[in-house]
């Protein structure tokens, strides 16, 4: 089959139809706007994934990712703090924070990326039991916890 010789010519030296350049710009757009949704999602759990980067109440803070809020919660006697990371999300739309459950001494016990889509997590740490805390009084217990 032959070349057109015409077509590239058209399309190199910028005398596309203007039709065909709003379809090409539309087909872009398209594209676009599940891929930047892809990217902000792979975002959002690689920056809440503890994995490699922390697992003590120290190194969490020290991580720069500052929690929005932190809850204590009792278990069988033993204090416990959650910390919920910001929802700094771009096009991500989870149903809820990610969280980092740590122990008395400071040792991160549990996380979950989505705490809204993670009913296990809400049943390990029920809803109803967290009182609201501070950044500085999970700081202060798991260090006293830690100097002990």
């Amino acid at each position: 089959m032959a070349e057109n010789p015409n077509f590239s010519h058209r399309v190199w030296n910028g005398r596309m139809k203007r039709k065909t350049k709003i379809r090409i710009a539309s087909y872009a757009l398209i594209l676009a706007i599940p891929a930047a949704w892809l990217v902000s999602e792979f975002r959002w759990s690689r920056i809440n994934n503890p994995q490699g980067k922390f697992d003590s109440v120290a190194s969490y803070l020290s991580s720069n990712r500052q929690p929005s809020r932190v809850k204590r919660i009792e278990r069988e006697g033993t204090n416990y703090f959650i910390a919920y990371s910001p929802m700094d999300t771009w096009l991500a739309v989870p149903s809820g924070p990610a969280a980092y459950v740590f122990r008395p001494d400071g040792k991160m016990i549990d996380s979950s990326w989505d705490t809204g889509d993670d009913p296990a997590f809400g049943k390990r740490w029920p809803y109803t039991n967290r009182v609201d805390a501070t950044v500085e009084e999970m700081k202060m217990e798991t260090f006293q916890q830690n100097k002990d």
